[in-house]
């Protein structure tokens, strides 16, 4: 069954297109496909080659399903739901190849720029602006850079 090949990724945020998924899972397992709709979900849908493939990644995930991605950063996963994957399969088809969002990256930020304003600052000037992300460390401080999606 294709659902089988087919894991959900939660929490995706704007740095994570397509390439730092496939790229994360790319010692482990075979990528067929990755798609992160616009619905601003946060979620993304990697199929795999085989089933074989989406079990080995969650095989090496821990026992809440979390994945530690290319750059360290945690991940979690989940099987996508069959309605979920369909719907994947069919958009995939028809539009294969084209990637649907991208990232932007924004550097030199002042310390006080946060996720609104970043997204505030974008939005108002292009309509295609669909989130933002203003990277902080551990303490919750600015790293001045972020992400905006379009």
């Amino acid at each position: 069954k294709d659902q089988e090949r087919t894991l959900c990724v939660l929490q995706v945020e704007p740095h994570m297109d397509e390439a730092y998924l496939c790229k994360s899972f790319a010692e482990i397992a075979q990528v067929d496909h990755v798609r992160i709709p616009h619905d601003n979900s946060g979620r993304a849908f990697v199929d795999f080659a085989t089933p074989g493939d989406a079990q080995k990644v969650l095989e090496h995930s821990d026992h809440e399903q979390r994945y530690a991605a290319c750059d360290g950063h945690v991940i979690q996963l989940q099987w996508a739901p069959q309605p979920v994957h369909d719907r994947f399969l069919r958009a995939h088809r028809v539009a294969e190849a084209i990637p649907t969002e991208f990232s932007l990256y924004v550097g030199n930020l002042d310390a006080t720029v946060d996720d609104a304003h970043l997204f505030e600052f974008f939005a108002s000037r292009y309509k295609s602006a669909v989130r933002a992300k203003v990277h902080k460390d551990p303490f919750a401080n600015t790293k001045v850079f972020g992400f905006i999606r379009f």
